[in-house]
């Protein structure tokens, strides 16, 4: 309050005090300095009557101040949002560690530290008055206070939304899971029993899916007697068409029947007796062929090569890994499929265009694509992959030649 002496219309002299106006600092009847934020704006008349001066806001600085409160609240509810998920520390809502994510701003890093901190200090003042913001004040350690800044409305990210919904949904399925346990168990077990009877339709109905039939044939020959098929033969047709399933663009030359001597088709037909519960399988065997194979086709009674030969060996004495020329484990392996054209790759062909490749039925316990054999026929060991199955091969096996596609 200013002091003032004046004389009133009758002559007696009185005194009344002119406060300061708002937002000024003043002296001796004058404005001498405005609060942080406003202006002084001078009166045509001040010299007439004290403090018509006035502080006014000064715009330029309150956009600024209104800028940096945008962007602590911008931050804060991002944090906010962070703690809210469990991923984010509460100590990043205080309000000196929300100004290091404002300083990196780029509407704010070219503000001096002097600037910063009196822009900082005014948007806090506006965010003590925010409706989207609380303030807190916490006494910390010697008597210091912390100042939490806490956006009511926080920013939180689709994962962190949608979180409480499943965990509700989940306990909605632990809480169903207990009260019908009795009934999930059952089904399991009618499941479980479903998938295995199905397993043992499959094995059973596996030869028929991938074998032609090849009937029963006894055989008193010494030595392998070779038959050049027809091609209008029931058991050509046969062979030939499943042998196309694999390789449907190659041409067949020609199909021979082997009648295997008479020692090996009585242990293949007495192994079958002992072991009724296991199935056949026709399956191919691609192997090497040193002579040309085609003069078979011509002469069935041709004469064998002394070359080691595949084709020539398995014919006269039976699949045997000492004609083998895959090693597994450092030992000799014979490699059967059920398709020709997996065969077809272990075909060593006498020149470009004709291949041999054996057709050989098969007693196991399980049937499966390739089936890997690491000792000679009649010995009841096989193994297919990681199991260990019986085995036996059948003695009569069917050899057919064929030239390769053209592409």
């Amino acid at each position: 309050m200013v002091n003032q002496l004046w004389f009133n219309y009758s002559g007696v002299l009185g005194a009344t005090c002119t406060p300061c106006p708002s937002n000024a600092h003043c002296s001796k009847d004058k404005i001498i300095s405005c609060d942080k934020g406003f202006i002084l704006v001078s009166s045509s008349i001040h010299w007439l009557k004290p403090f018509t001066s006035r502080c006014i806001l000064d715009l330029s600085l309150a956009r600024k101040v209104k800028k940096y409160t945008e962007l602590l609240k911008s931050i804060a509810a991002e944090e906010t949002g962070k703690v809210e998920c469990e991923n984010g520390l509460r100590e990043n809502l205080l309000f000196q560690n929300l100004l290091t994510p404002l300083r990196n701003k780029k509407f704010v890093n070219m503000d001096t530290d002097q600037d910063f901190e009196m822009f900082t200090r005014l948007a806090l003042e506006y965010l003590r008055s925010d409706d989207d913001i609380e303030v807190i004040y916490n006494r910390g350690f010697k008597h210091k206070s912390k100042i939490y800044i806490i956006s009511k409305n926080p920013k939180r990210s689709l994962v962190c939304r949608l979180k409480p919904y499943i965990i509700h949904q989940i306990d909605l399925c632990k809480t169903w899971v207990q009260e019908n346990i009795k009934l999930l168990i059952g089904i399991s077990l009618i499941l479980i029993v479903y998938y295995i009877s199905r397993r043992v339709e499959l094995i059973y109905s596996i030869s028929s899916i991938y074998s032609p039939q090849i009937p029963e044939i006894d055989s008193s020959f010494e030595k392998t007697e070779m038959t050049l098929l027809s091609n209008y033969d029931e058991d050509y047709l046969s062979i030939a068409k499943y042998f196309h399933t694999g390789l449907p663009h190659n041409t067949i030359i020609g199909i021979l029947k082997l009648e295997m001597p008479a020692e090996i088709v009585s242990a293949h037909a007495a192994y079958k007796r002992r072991n009724r519960s296991m199935l056949t399988y026709l399956m191919f065997h691609g192997t090497k062929s040193l002579c040309d194979p085609k003069r078979f086709i011509k002469n069935p009674h041709g004469k064998f090569c002394k070359a080691r030969c595949g084709v020539c060996g398995i014919v006269q004495e039976g699949n045997k890994t000492k004609y083998a020329s895959t090693y597994y484990s450092e030992k000799r392996h014979m490699w059967f499929a059920n398709s020709s054209y997996t065969s077809y790759y272990y075909c060593n062909r006498y020149n470009s265009m004709t291949s041999a490749m054996f057709v050989v039925e098969v007693v196991a316990r399980y049937g499966d694509t390739i089936t890997i054999i690491d000792c000679d026929a009649r010995i009841n060991n096989l193994r297919i992959f990681n199991h260990y199955v019986k085995f036996l091969f059948k003695s009569i096996s069917i050899v057919f030649f064929f030239r390769n596609a053209k592409h």
